[in-house]
Protein backbone atom coordinates (compact mmCIF):
# COMPACT_ATOMS: atom_id res chain seq x y z
CA UNK A 1 0.00 0.00 0.00
CA UNK A 2 1.39 3.32 -0.78
CA UNK A 3 2.90 5.54 2.07
CA UNK A 4 0.80 8.72 3.58
CA UNK A 5 2.59 10.95 1.71
CA UNK A 6 1.30 9.66 -1.96
CA UNK A 7 -2.42 9.81 0.29
CA UNK A 8 -1.44 13.70 0.54
CA UNK A 9 0.16 14.18 -2.85
CA UNK A 10 -2.89 12.19 -4.92
CA UNK A 11 -5.89 14.08 -5.88
CA UNK A 12 -8.21 11.83 -5.55
CA UNK A 13 -8.01 8.69 -3.54
CA UNK A 14 -9.93 5.34 -3.55
CA UNK A 15 -9.22 2.45 -1.36
CA UNK A 16 -11.19 -0.19 -0.66
CA UNK A 17 -10.03 -1.27 2.48
CA UNK A 18 -11.28 2.21 4.01
CA UNK A 19 -14.64 -0.28 3.52
CA UNK A 20 -16.03 3.42 2.97
CA UNK A 21 -19.91 2.57 0.55
CA UNK A 22 -23.53 3.01 1.16
CA UNK A 23 -26.57 2.11 -1.66
CA UNK A 24 -26.02 3.52 -4.24
CA UNK A 25 -22.12 5.08 -3.40
CA UNK A 26 -18.48 3.92 -2.86
CA UNK A 27 -16.86 6.73 -0.73
CA UNK A 28 -13.09 7.71 -1.58
CA UNK A 29 -11.08 9.00 0.92
CA UNK A 30 -10.05 12.30 -1.31
CA UNK A 31 -11.15 14.95 -2.13
CA UNK A 32 -13.02 15.06 1.53
CA UNK A 33 -16.10 17.28 -0.73
CA UNK A 34 -17.38 13.94 -1.72
CA UNK A 35 -16.42 15.03 -5.43
CA UNK A 36 -14.23 12.35 -5.48
CA UNK A 37 -16.99 9.29 -4.72
CA UNK A 38 -17.84 7.25 -7.17
CA UNK A 39 -21.67 6.69 -8.29
CA UNK A 40 -22.56 2.85 -7.65
CA UNK A 41 -25.62 0.49 -9.07
CA UNK A 42 -26.22 -3.40 -10.12
CA UNK A 43 -29.85 -3.89 -9.89
CA UNK A 44 -33.16 -3.91 -7.84
CA UNK A 45 -32.80 -7.71 -6.73
CA UNK A 46 -30.50 -8.96 -3.27
CA UNK A 47 -28.77 -11.98 -5.87
CA UNK A 48 -25.57 -10.34 -4.80
CA UNK A 49 -23.09 -11.92 -2.57
CA UNK A 50 -19.23 -11.07 -0.77
CA UNK A 51 -16.79 -12.81 1.52
CA UNK A 52 -16.58 -10.78 4.39
CA UNK A 53 -13.97 -9.79 6.42
CA UNK A 54 -15.34 -13.30 9.05
CA UNK A 55 -14.27 -15.53 5.77
CA UNK A 56 -17.94 -16.27 5.68
CA UNK A 57 -20.64 -15.22 2.45
CA UNK A 58 -22.88 -12.79 3.10
CA UNK A 59 -26.00 -12.34 1.36
CA UNK A 60 -28.34 -9.62 1.22
CA UNK A 61 -31.36 -10.07 3.34
CA UNK A 62 -35.15 -9.11 4.19
CA UNK A 63 -37.56 -9.63 6.27
CA UNK A 64 -40.61 -9.87 4.55
CA UNK A 65 -43.44 -9.69 7.46
CA UNK A 66 -44.23 -6.28 8.35
CA UNK A 67 -44.44 -4.84 11.78
CA UNK A 68 -42.54 -7.65 13.18
CA UNK A 69 -42.18 -6.66 16.71
CA UNK A 70 -45.43 -4.57 16.48
CA UNK A 71 -48.17 -7.17 16.72
CA UNK A 72 -50.71 -4.81 17.90
CA UNK A 73 -50.88 -3.28 13.93
CA UNK A 74 -50.98 -5.16 10.45
CA UNK A 75 -51.55 -8.53 12.62
CA UNK A 76 -54.77 -10.17 12.80
CA UNK A 77 -55.34 -11.73 15.97
CA UNK A 78 -58.49 -14.22 15.89
CA UNK A 79 -59.86 -15.11 19.81
CA UNK A 80 -56.24 -13.81 21.56
CA UNK A 81 -55.38 -10.55 22.57
CA UNK A 82 -51.85 -9.17 22.76
CA UNK A 83 -50.07 -6.84 25.27
CA UNK A 84 -46.80 -4.96 24.76
CA UNK A 85 -44.13 -4.09 27.23
CA UNK A 86 -43.06 -7.65 28.51
CA UNK A 87 -40.26 -8.38 29.76
CA UNK A 88 -37.93 -9.34 26.53
CA UNK A 89 -34.82 -11.86 25.74
CA UNK A 90 -31.88 -9.50 26.18
CA UNK A 91 -33.22 -7.55 29.43
CA UNK A 92 -35.46 -4.72 27.83
CA UNK A 93 -39.50 -4.28 27.78
CA UNK A 94 -39.60 -5.13 23.86
CA UNK A 95 -41.81 -8.50 24.62
CA UNK A 96 -45.33 -9.37 23.82
CA UNK A 97 -47.85 -11.23 26.02
CA UNK A 98 -50.09 -12.98 23.35
CA UNK A 99 -53.48 -14.17 25.23
CA UNK A 100 -56.41 -16.41 25.12
CA UNK A 101 -59.88 -15.12 25.30
CA UNK A 102 -62.83 -17.92 26.78
CA UNK A 103 -63.93 -18.30 23.23
CA UNK A 104 -63.51 -21.85 22.22
CA UNK A 105 -61.76 -21.87 19.27
CA UNK A 106 -57.90 -21.61 17.64
CA UNK A 107 -55.79 -18.52 19.39
CA UNK A 108 -54.12 -16.80 17.07
CA UNK A 109 -52.13 -14.25 15.67
CA UNK A 110 -51.42 -13.80 11.78
CA UNK A 111 -50.35 -12.31 8.99
CA UNK A 112 -51.13 -12.92 4.98
CA UNK A 113 -48.13 -14.28 2.68
CA UNK A 114 -47.97 -14.13 -1.02
CA UNK A 115 -44.82 -15.49 -2.45
CA UNK A 116 -43.52 -18.58 -3.46
CA UNK A 117 -40.44 -20.65 -2.43
CA UNK A 118 -38.00 -21.80 0.18
CA UNK A 119 -38.38 -19.80 3.74
CA UNK A 120 -37.96 -19.81 7.50
CA UNK A 121 -40.48 -18.49 9.54
CA UNK A 122 -38.94 -17.69 13.05
CA UNK A 123 -39.66 -16.31 16.33
CA UNK A 124 -38.01 -16.23 19.58
CA UNK A 125 -40.75 -17.55 22.64
CA UNK A 126 -41.39 -18.02 26.07
CA UNK A 127 -43.56 -19.92 28.42
CA UNK A 128 -45.67 -18.39 30.54
CA UNK A 129 -48.90 -19.95 31.55
CA UNK A 130 -48.84 -22.09 28.34
CA UNK A 131 -45.67 -23.66 26.73
CA UNK A 132 -46.54 -24.53 23.44
CA UNK A 133 -46.87 -22.59 20.05
CA UNK A 134 -47.44 -23.30 17.40
CA UNK A 135 -46.63 -22.75 13.29
CA UNK A 136 -49.87 -23.01 10.86
CA UNK A 137 -49.58 -22.46 7.22
CA UNK A 138 -51.61 -24.05 4.10
CA UNK A 139 -48.85 -25.35 2.15
CA UNK A 140 -49.99 -26.12 -1.43
CA UNK A 141 -53.76 -26.56 -0.54
CA UNK A 142 -53.24 -29.08 2.95
CA UNK A 143 -53.00 -26.96 6.29
CA UNK A 144 -49.17 -28.22 8.13
CA UNK A 145 -48.82 -27.91 12.34
CA UNK A 146 -45.41 -27.49 13.70
CA UNK A 147 -45.36 -27.29 17.52
CA UNK A 148 -42.57 -26.27 19.83
CA UNK A 149 -42.41 -27.29 23.41
CA UNK A 150 -41.06 -24.16 25.19
CA UNK A 151 -40.75 -26.06 28.73
CA UNK A 152 -38.92 -29.16 27.08
CA UNK A 153 -37.54 -26.74 24.17
CA UNK A 154 -38.29 -29.52 21.89
CA UNK A 155 -40.01 -29.78 18.18
CA UNK A 156 -43.06 -31.93 18.53
CA UNK A 157 -43.75 -32.43 15.21
CA UNK A 158 -42.99 -31.09 12.06
CA UNK A 159 -45.62 -31.78 9.39
CA UNK A 160 -45.27 -31.18 6.21
CA UNK A 161 -42.66 -28.43 6.95
CA UNK A 162 -38.50 -28.91 5.33
CA UNK A 163 -37.18 -28.95 8.97
CA UNK A 164 -37.95 -27.28 11.99
CA UNK A 165 -35.90 -26.59 14.94
CA UNK A 166 -36.10 -24.84 18.84
CA UNK A 167 -32.52 -23.08 20.11
CA UNK A 168 -32.69 -21.42 23.66
CA UNK A 169 -31.10 -18.52 23.86
CA UNK A 170 -31.27 -17.97 27.50
CA UNK A 171 -33.40 -16.94 30.62
CA UNK A 172 -36.10 -19.42 29.12
CA UNK A 173 -36.27 -18.09 25.80
CA UNK A 174 -36.41 -19.90 22.19
CA UNK A 175 -35.74 -18.83 18.78
CA UNK A 176 -38.39 -21.56 17.09
CA UNK A 177 -37.64 -21.84 13.24
CA UNK A 178 -39.64 -24.07 10.53
CA UNK A 179 -38.60 -24.13 6.86
CA UNK A 180 -41.36 -24.76 4.31
CA UNK A 181 -41.23 -25.05 0.39
CA UNK A 182 -43.51 -23.76 -3.00
CA UNK A 183 -46.38 -21.72 -0.92
CA UNK A 184 -48.15 -18.92 -2.24
CA UNK A 185 -51.06 -16.59 -1.05
CA UNK A 186 -50.59 -18.35 2.44
CA UNK A 187 -50.93 -16.83 5.64
CA UNK A 188 -48.15 -16.89 8.67
CA UNK A 189 -50.19 -17.81 11.64
CA UNK A 190 -48.28 -18.23 15.16
CA UNK A 191 -50.98 -20.20 17.41
CA UNK A 192 -51.19 -20.86 20.95
CA UNK A 193 -51.03 -25.04 21.86
CA UNK A 194 -52.25 -27.01 24.28
CA UNK A 195 -50.38 -30.63 25.11
CA UNK A 196 -48.16 -30.64 22.22
CA UNK A 197 -50.87 -31.71 19.85
CA UNK A 198 -53.84 -29.51 20.52
CA UNK A 199 -54.45 -25.70 18.99
CA UNK A 200 -58.34 -25.94 18.88
CA UNK A 201 -59.59 -25.24 22.12
CA UNK A 202 -61.48 -23.93 25.21
CA UNK A 203 -59.67 -20.91 25.78
CA UNK A 204 -58.85 -19.46 29.08
CA UNK A 205 -58.86 -15.65 29.98
CA UNK A 206 -55.48 -13.86 30.58
CA UNK A 207 -53.14 -17.73 29.68
CA UNK A 208 -50.77 -17.62 27.16
CA UNK A 209 -47.13 -16.95 25.95
CA UNK A 210 -44.51 -14.36 25.21
CA UNK A 211 -43.17 -13.49 21.47
CA UNK A 212 -41.01 -11.26 20.34
CA UNK A 213 -39.36 -10.29 16.79
CA UNK A 214 -41.13 -12.67 14.20
CA UNK A 215 -39.46 -13.31 10.71
CA UNK A 216 -40.09 -14.45 7.37
CA UNK A 217 -36.82 -14.90 5.05
CA UNK A 218 -36.10 -16.77 2.10
CA UNK A 219 -33.38 -19.90 2.56
CA UNK A 220 -33.12 -22.45 5.00
CA UNK A 221 -32.17 -21.08 8.25
CA UNK A 222 -33.14 -18.31 10.33
CA UNK A 223 -30.30 -15.54 10.20
CA UNK A 224 -30.05 -12.41 12.31
CA UNK A 225 -33.17 -11.02 13.09
CA UNK A 226 -33.94 -7.74 11.05
CA UNK A 227 -36.65 -5.27 12.44
CA UNK A 228 -39.50 -4.43 9.88
CA UNK A 229 -42.32 -1.59 9.95
CA UNK A 230 -44.77 -0.71 7.62
CA UNK A 231 -42.10 -1.76 5.34
CA UNK A 232 -40.08 -4.70 5.08
CA UNK A 233 -36.72 -4.56 7.10
CA UNK A 234 -33.53 -5.86 5.09
CA UNK A 235 -29.58 -5.89 5.39
CA UNK A 236 -26.56 -6.92 4.58
CA UNK A 237 -25.86 -6.64 0.31
CA UNK A 238 -28.71 -4.71 -0.87
CA UNK A 239 -29.31 -3.84 -4.69
CA UNK A 240 -26.88 -1.45 -4.91
CA UNK A 241 -23.84 -1.69 -2.16
CA UNK A 242 -20.73 -1.96 -3.40
CA UNK A 243 -19.37 -5.35 -2.06
CA UNK A 244 -15.99 -5.14 -0.33
CA UNK A 245 -14.75 -8.95 -0.47
CA UNK A 246 -12.41 -10.55 1.68
CA UNK A 247 -12.24 -13.91 -0.89
CA UNK A 248 -9.08 -16.58 -0.45
CA UNK A 249 -8.28 -15.28 2.97
CA UNK A 250 -7.75 -11.57 2.62
CA UNK A 251 -6.84 -9.48 5.30
CA UNK A 252 -7.85 -6.11 3.74
CA UNK A 253 -10.57 -6.37 1.32
CA UNK A 254 -10.71 -5.41 -2.60
CA UNK A 255 -14.14 -4.12 -4.69
CA UNK A 256 -15.56 -6.27 -6.12
CA UNK A 257 -16.83 -5.65 -9.32
CA UNK A 258 -18.43 -8.42 -11.58
CA UNK A 259 -20.78 -8.51 -15.14
CA UNK A 260 -24.01 -9.98 -15.23
CA UNK A 261 -24.66 -13.78 -14.62
CA UNK A 262 -27.91 -15.39 -13.94
CA UNK A 263 -27.97 -18.72 -11.90
CA UNK A 264 -29.82 -21.00 -13.85
CA UNK A 265 -30.65 -23.36 -10.89
CA UNK A 266 -33.49 -22.43 -9.27
CA UNK A 267 -33.25 -24.07 -5.85
CA UNK A 268 -29.64 -23.85 -5.25
CA UNK A 269 -29.74 -24.58 -1.37
CA UNK A 270 -32.33 -26.58 -1.22
CA UNK A 271 -31.64 -30.27 -2.58
CA UNK A 272 -35.33 -31.69 -1.28
CA UNK A 273 -36.22 -31.43 -5.29
CA UNK A 274 -33.22 -33.22 -7.03
CA UNK A 275 -33.62 -36.71 -7.43
CA UNK A 276 -31.64 -39.28 -4.89
CA UNK A 277 -29.82 -41.90 -6.70
CA UNK A 278 -28.25 -44.86 -3.96
CA UNK A 279 -28.30 -41.70 -1.59
CA UNK A 280 -30.36 -39.63 0.87
CA UNK A 281 -29.91 -35.92 1.60
CA UNK A 282 -30.77 -34.47 4.54
CA UNK A 283 -31.12 -30.81 5.05
CA UNK A 284 -29.67 -27.88 7.46
CA UNK A 285 -26.95 -31.00 8.37
CA UNK A 286 -23.75 -28.62 8.95
CA UNK A 287 -22.77 -25.29 9.05
CA UNK A 288 -22.14 -23.83 5.69
CA UNK A 289 -19.84 -21.12 4.33
CA UNK A 290 -22.78 -18.64 5.28
CA UNK A 291 -21.72 -18.88 8.97
CA UNK A 292 -25.70 -20.93 9.65
CA UNK A 293 -26.62 -24.36 9.72
CA UNK A 294 -27.84 -24.95 6.15
CA UNK A 295 -25.54 -27.31 4.37
CA UNK A 296 -27.08 -30.75 2.98
CA UNK A 297 -25.16 -33.72 3.82
CA UNK A 298 -25.71 -36.18 0.95
CA UNK A 299 -25.28 -40.16 2.27
CA UNK A 300 -24.94 -43.36 0.41
CA UNK A 301 -28.05 -45.79 1.29
CA UNK A 302 -27.12 -49.26 0.96
CA UNK A 303 -29.08 -49.50 -2.34
CA UNK A 304 -26.36 -48.33 -5.00
CA UNK A 305 -22.97 -48.82 -5.56
CA UNK A 306 -23.33 -45.10 -7.05
CA UNK A 307 -24.10 -42.50 -4.43
CA UNK A 308 -25.14 -39.35 -6.37
CA UNK A 309 -27.94 -36.58 -6.06
CA UNK A 310 -29.45 -35.06 -9.56
CA UNK A 311 -31.28 -31.67 -10.38
CA UNK A 312 -34.79 -31.91 -12.44
CA UNK A 313 -33.62 -31.15 -16.23
CA UNK A 314 -32.66 -27.56 -16.56
CA UNK A 315 -32.95 -26.16 -20.24
CA UNK A 316 -30.07 -23.97 -21.30
CA UNK A 317 -30.96 -21.22 -24.04
CA UNK A 318 -28.07 -20.92 -26.16
CA UNK A 319 -24.75 -22.60 -26.70
CA UNK A 320 -21.47 -21.54 -25.17
CA UNK A 321 -19.42 -22.03 -22.37
CA UNK A 322 -20.73 -22.76 -18.76
CA UNK A 323 -19.50 -22.80 -15.54
CA UNK A 324 -20.74 -25.67 -12.82
CA UNK A 325 -19.95 -24.77 -9.03
CA UNK A 326 -20.73 -25.54 -5.64
CA UNK A 327 -19.44 -25.53 -1.96
CA UNK A 328 -18.68 -28.73 -0.91
CA UNK A 329 -16.67 -29.87 2.30
CA UNK A 330 -15.76 -33.90 3.38
CA UNK A 331 -17.94 -36.20 5.49
CA UNK A 332 -16.77 -40.02 6.42
CA UNK A 333 -15.69 -39.97 2.26
CA UNK A 334 -12.98 -37.46 1.07
CA UNK A 335 -14.08 -37.48 -2.81
CA UNK A 336 -16.64 -35.44 -4.33
CA UNK A 337 -17.79 -34.99 -8.64
CA UNK A 338 -19.35 -32.67 -10.60
CA UNK A 339 -21.14 -33.87 -13.88
CA UNK A 340 -23.02 -32.12 -16.29
CA UNK A 341 -24.91 -35.19 -17.10
CA UNK A 342 -26.84 -35.11 -20.63
CA UNK A 343 -24.88 -32.30 -22.16
CA UNK A 344 -23.54 -35.01 -24.75
CA UNK A 345 -21.61 -32.29 -26.72
CA UNK A 346 -19.96 -30.98 -23.66
CA UNK A 347 -16.16 -30.46 -23.75
CA UNK A 348 -15.50 -31.38 -20.17
CA UNK A 349 -18.29 -32.60 -18.52
CA UNK A 350 -16.97 -34.29 -15.66
CA UNK A 351 -14.75 -32.99 -12.69
CA UNK A 352 -13.75 -34.95 -9.35
CA UNK A 353 -12.16 -33.06 -6.13
CA UNK A 354 -10.12 -34.38 -2.99
CA UNK A 355 -12.23 -32.52 -0.13
CA UNK A 356 -9.34 -33.84 2.37
CA UNK A 357 -6.25 -31.91 0.58
CA UNK A 358 -8.20 -29.14 -1.52
CA UNK A 359 -7.29 -30.44 -5.19
CA UNK A 360 -8.23 -31.71 -8.04
CA UNK A 361 -6.73 -33.92 -10.76
CA UNK A 362 -9.03 -32.96 -13.68
CA UNK A 363 -8.16 -30.20 -16.30
CA UNK A 364 -10.05 -27.55 -16.48
CA UNK A 365 -11.29 -27.64 -12.93
CA UNK A 366 -11.16 -25.37 -10.36
CA UNK A 367 -11.23 -25.61 -6.23
CA UNK A 368 -11.18 -22.28 -3.97
CA UNK A 369 -10.41 -22.79 -0.13
CA UNK A 370 -12.95 -21.26 1.96
CA UNK A 371 -12.16 -22.31 5.46
CA UNK A 372 -13.30 -24.48 7.51
CA UNK A 373 -13.06 -27.38 5.16
CA UNK A 374 -15.25 -26.05 2.76
CA UNK A 375 -14.16 -25.60 -0.69
CA UNK A 376 -15.51 -24.24 -4.04
CA UNK A 377 -15.69 -26.64 -6.62
CA UNK A 378 -16.13 -25.69 -10.25
CA UNK A 379 -16.26 -27.03 -14.22
CA UNK A 380 -16.35 -25.26 -17.07
CA UNK A 381 -18.19 -27.22 -20.32
CA UNK A 382 -18.58 -26.30 -23.93
CA UNK A 383 -22.37 -26.43 -24.54
CA UNK A 384 -23.24 -27.26 -28.09
CA UNK A 385 -25.94 -26.28 -30.43
CA UNK A 386 -28.55 -29.08 -29.74
CA UNK A 387 -27.53 -30.14 -26.42
CA UNK A 388 -29.39 -28.14 -24.65
CA UNK A 389 -30.90 -29.97 -21.98
CA UNK A 390 -29.53 -31.78 -18.95
CA UNK A 391 -29.23 -32.92 -15.51
CA UNK A 392 -26.50 -31.37 -12.91
CA UNK A 393 -24.80 -34.67 -10.45
CA UNK A 394 -22.70 -34.56 -7.22
CA UNK A 395 -21.12 -37.44 -6.67
CA UNK A 396 -19.92 -39.16 -3.69
CA UNK A 397 -16.79 -41.07 -4.83
CA UNK A 398 -14.35 -43.98 -3.62
CA UNK A 399 -11.81 -41.59 -5.16
CA UNK A 400 -10.70 -39.45 -8.07
CA UNK A 401 -11.18 -41.66 -10.87
CA UNK A 402 -13.80 -43.69 -10.75
CA UNK A 403 -17.35 -42.94 -9.83
CA UNK A 404 -17.97 -46.38 -8.11
CA UNK A 405 -17.90 -48.02 -4.98
CA UNK A 406 -16.94 -51.55 -4.67
CA UNK A 407 -20.50 -52.76 -3.55
CA UNK A 408 -23.58 -50.96 -2.01
CA UNK A 409 -22.72 -51.97 1.43
CA UNK A 410 -19.34 -50.20 1.05
CA UNK A 411 -21.38 -46.87 -0.36
CA UNK A 412 -23.72 -46.93 2.50
CA UNK A 413 -23.13 -44.27 4.85
CA UNK A 414 -19.90 -42.40 3.00
CA UNK A 415 -21.32 -39.03 2.69
CA UNK A 416 -20.13 -35.41 2.05
CA UNK A 417 -21.65 -31.45 2.70
CA UNK A 418 -22.80 -29.31 -0.09
CA UNK A 419 -24.42 -25.74 -0.15
CA UNK A 420 -24.75 -23.43 -3.17
CA UNK A 421 -25.07 -24.87 -6.70
CA UNK A 422 -24.47 -22.67 -9.39
CA UNK A 423 -24.81 -22.90 -12.99
CA UNK A 424 -24.21 -19.74 -14.63
CA UNK A 425 -22.83 -19.03 -18.57
CA UNK A 426 -19.52 -17.77 -18.52
CA UNK A 427 -15.47 -19.06 -18.87
CA UNK A 428 -15.48 -18.60 -15.09
CA UNK A 429 -17.45 -18.97 -11.99
CA UNK A 430 -18.39 -15.96 -10.50
CA UNK A 431 -19.49 -14.30 -6.78
CA UNK A 432 -22.17 -17.19 -5.24
CA UNK A 433 -26.03 -16.27 -6.80
CA UNK A 434 -28.62 -17.85 -3.92
CA UNK A 435 -31.68 -18.79 -5.55
CA UNK A 436 -34.87 -20.47 -3.84
CA UNK A 437 -37.16 -21.59 -6.47
CA UNK A 438 -36.92 -19.78 -9.60
CA UNK A 439 -33.52 -18.75 -11.44
CA UNK A 440 -32.08 -15.52 -10.14
CA UNK A 441 -29.95 -13.12 -11.97
CA UNK A 442 -27.47 -10.55 -10.59
CA UNK A 443 -26.83 -7.66 -12.48
CA UNK A 444 -23.06 -6.02 -13.42
CA UNK A 445 -21.50 -3.65 -10.72
CA UNK A 446 -21.68 -0.42 -12.77
CA UNK A 447 -19.01 2.23 -10.89
CA UNK A 448 -17.96 5.52 -12.06
CA UNK A 449 -18.43 9.40 -12.56
CA UNK A 450 -15.95 10.26 -9.63
CA UNK A 451 -14.33 13.81 -9.90
CA UNK A 452 -14.75 17.05 -11.99
CA UNK A 453 -13.08 19.43 -13.91
CA UNK A 454 -11.34 20.81 -10.37
CA UNK A 455 -10.62 17.42 -8.97
CA UNK A 456 -8.14 16.42 -11.99
CA UNK A 457 -4.94 17.77 -14.07
CA UNK A 458 -5.34 17.10 -17.92
CA UNK A 459 -2.11 18.22 -19.05
CA UNK A 460 0.26 15.93 -16.19
CA UNK A 461 -0.35 13.58 -13.73
CA UNK A 462 -0.54 9.94 -12.78
CA UNK A 463 -3.37 7.13 -13.06
CA UNK A 464 -2.56 4.49 -10.33
CA UNK A 465 -4.47 1.22 -9.59
CA UNK A 466 -4.31 -2.10 -7.48
CA UNK A 467 -5.84 -4.31 -9.36
CA UNK A 468 -6.65 -8.28 -10.94
CA UNK A 469 -8.64 -9.68 -13.64
CA UNK A 470 -10.92 -12.63 -12.83
CA UNK A 471 -8.87 -16.11 -13.51
CA UNK A 472 -10.19 -18.00 -16.64
CA UNK A 473 -11.92 -14.40 -17.97
CA UNK A 474 -11.74 -13.19 -21.50
CA UNK A 475 -12.04 -9.71 -22.58
CA UNK A 476 -10.19 -6.47 -21.93
CA UNK A 477 -10.96 -4.36 -18.77
CA UNK A 478 -10.37 -0.69 -18.22
CA UNK A 479 -10.42 1.97 -15.59
CA UNK A 480 -9.94 5.74 -17.42
CA UNK A 481 -9.58 9.46 -17.19
CA UNK A 482 -11.96 11.03 -19.84
CA UNK A 483 -14.46 13.94 -20.21
CA UNK A 484 -17.07 11.42 -20.62
CA UNK A 485 -16.68 10.15 -24.16
CA UNK A 486 -13.73 8.97 -26.26
CA UNK A 487 -12.50 11.83 -27.39
CA UNK A 488 -10.64 12.49 -24.60
CA UNK A 489 -8.95 9.74 -22.09
CA UNK A 490 -6.59 8.13 -20.41
CA UNK A 491 -6.88 4.80 -19.75
CA UNK A 492 -5.19 1.56 -18.18
CA UNK A 493 -6.67 -1.05 -19.24
CA UNK A 494 -6.12 -5.64 -19.05
CA UNK A 495 -6.45 -8.31 -21.52
CA UNK A 496 -7.51 -11.43 -20.36
CA UNK A 497 -6.03 -14.19 -21.20
CA UNK A 498 -3.60 -12.91 -23.50
CA UNK A 499 -2.22 -11.03 -20.05
CA UNK A 500 -1.79 -7.58 -21.68
CA UNK A 501 -1.72 -4.33 -19.86
CA UNK A 502 -2.10 -1.47 -21.82
CA UNK A 503 -1.53 2.23 -21.44
CA UNK A 504 -3.23 4.49 -23.59
CA UNK A 505 -4.35 8.28 -24.30
CA UNK A 506 -5.87 10.43 -27.21
CA UNK A 507 -3.18 12.30 -26.76
CA UNK A 508 -1.00 10.08 -28.76
CA UNK A 509 0.34 7.81 -26.43
CA UNK A 510 -0.35 3.91 -26.41
CA UNK A 511 1.64 1.28 -24.97
CA UNK A 512 1.46 -1.90 -23.80
CA UNK A 513 3.50 -4.28 -22.03
CA UNK A 514 2.83 -8.69 -21.78
CA UNK A 515 4.54 -11.03 -19.30
CA UNK A 516 3.49 -10.58 -16.46
CA UNK A 517 -0.33 -12.45 -15.34
CA UNK A 518 -3.39 -9.93 -15.41
CA UNK A 519 -5.37 -11.98 -12.79
CA UNK A 520 -2.87 -11.83 -10.06
CA UNK A 521 -3.14 -8.75 -8.34
CA UNK A 522 -0.28 -5.95 -9.37
CA UNK A 523 0.13 -2.25 -8.78
CA UNK A 524 -0.27 -0.28 -12.25
CA UNK A 525 0.33 3.09 -13.18
CA UNK A 526 0.41 5.51 -16.25
CA UNK A 527 2.23 8.64 -15.84
CA UNK A 528 1.12 11.57 -18.36
CA UNK A 529 3.18 14.58 -19.09
CA UNK A 530 4.20 16.72 -22.55
CA UNK A 531 6.87 14.19 -24.28
CA UNK A 532 6.13 11.75 -21.50
CA UNK A 533 3.85 8.49 -21.56
CA UNK A 534 4.98 5.58 -19.40
CA UNK A 535 3.70 2.23 -18.42
CA UNK A 536 4.57 0.94 -14.68
CA UNK A 537 3.87 -2.46 -12.95
CA UNK A 538 5.54 -4.03 -9.66
CA UNK A 539 8.01 -1.31 -9.20
CA UNK A 540 9.51 -1.21 -12.84
CA UNK A 541 8.71 0.88 -15.77
CA UNK A 542 7.64 -1.84 -18.20
CA UNK A 543 7.06 0.67 -21.85
CA UNK A 544 7.31 4.38 -22.88
CA UNK A 545 6.70 6.68 -24.92
CA UNK A 546 8.75 10.01 -25.49
CA UNK A 547 6.07 11.45 -28.17
CA UNK A 548 3.30 12.21 -26.50
CA UNK A 549 1.27 15.50 -27.85
CA UNK A 550 -1.11 15.57 -24.23
CA UNK A 551 -4.65 16.10 -24.62
CA UNK A 552 -6.10 19.76 -23.80
CA UNK A 553 -6.28 21.68 -20.75
CA UNK A 554 -9.54 21.19 -18.30
CA UNK A 555 -11.14 18.51 -20.47
CA UNK A 556 -10.70 15.56 -17.72
CA UNK A 557 -13.69 15.91 -15.39
CA UNK A 558 -14.42 11.86 -14.38
CA UNK A 559 -12.90 8.58 -13.08
CA UNK A 560 -14.80 5.64 -14.06
CA UNK A 561 -14.09 1.80 -14.00
CA UNK A 562 -14.67 1.55 -17.68
CA UNK A 563 -12.69 2.87 -21.01
CA UNK A 564 -14.56 6.26 -21.42
CA UNK A 565 -16.88 7.35 -18.55
CA UNK A 566 -19.59 5.80 -20.79
CA UNK A 567 -19.82 2.23 -20.50
CA UNK A 568 -17.11 1.07 -22.65
CA UNK A 569 -15.24 -2.14 -21.81
CA UNK A 570 -16.29 -1.80 -18.27
CA UNK A 571 -13.69 -3.18 -15.58
CA UNK A 572 -14.37 -6.22 -14.11
CA UNK A 573 -12.06 -7.68 -11.33
CA UNK A 574 -10.39 -7.25 -8.13
CA UNK A 575 -9.88 -3.67 -6.42
CA UNK A 576 -7.77 -2.50 -3.90
CA UNK A 577 -7.63 1.09 -4.98
CA UNK A 578 -7.52 3.92 -7.36
CA UNK A 579 -5.19 7.15 -7.03
CA UNK A 580 -4.52 10.04 -9.13
CA UNK A 581 -1.84 12.50 -9.16
CA UNK A 582 -1.81 16.30 -10.58
CA UNK A 583 1.62 16.07 -11.27
CA UNK A 584 3.63 13.60 -13.49
CA UNK A 585 5.68 11.86 -10.44
CA UNK A 586 9.12 11.09 -10.57
CA UNK A 587 11.00 8.01 -11.60
CA UNK A 588 12.05 6.77 -7.97
CA UNK A 589 8.50 8.07 -6.93
CA UNK A 590 6.58 5.85 -9.30
CA UNK A 591 9.12 2.68 -8.62
CA UNK A 592 8.01 2.90 -5.09
CA UNK A 593 4.38 3.43 -5.53
CA UNK A 594 3.55 0.58 -7.59
CA UNK A 595 6.22 -2.36 -6.11
CA UNK A 596 4.34 -4.80 -4.54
Amino acid sequence: MPTESFFSQSSLAYIASAGAGKDGKAYSIRPTDGTGDFTFSRGSNLAATRVGADGLIEKGRENVLLQSNQFDTTWVKSNTTITGGQADKDGGTNAWKLNETSTPSEHQLRQNFQQSGVYCLSIYAKAAERDVILFRMNLSGSWTNVFFNLTSGSVVSTGGFVTATITSVGNGWYRCEAVFNNITGSTIQYQLGLNNTTYSYAGEVGKGILVQDAQLEVGLAATEYIESGATTGTAGILENTPRFDYSNGASCPSLLLEPSRTNLISQSEYFGSYINYGSADTANSAISVQGVNNATLIAGNGTQNQVYTASPDISVTSAGLYTLSIFAKKGTNNYFRLYLDGFAGSSNNGAYFDLLNGSTPTSGASIKDYGNGWYKCSITATIVSGDLVGKLAFNVTPNTNSVFFSSASEANGKNIYIYGATLEAGSYPTSYIPTYGTSQTRAADVCGGAGDANTFNSTEGVLYAEIAAFEGSDNTFAISLSDGSSNNRIFLSLRTPQSIYRAYSTGGGDINFTGLDVTSLSKVAVRYSLNNFSLWINGVKRSETLSYAGIPANTLNNLSFDRNGAGELDFYGNVKQVLTFNTALSDADLATLTTI
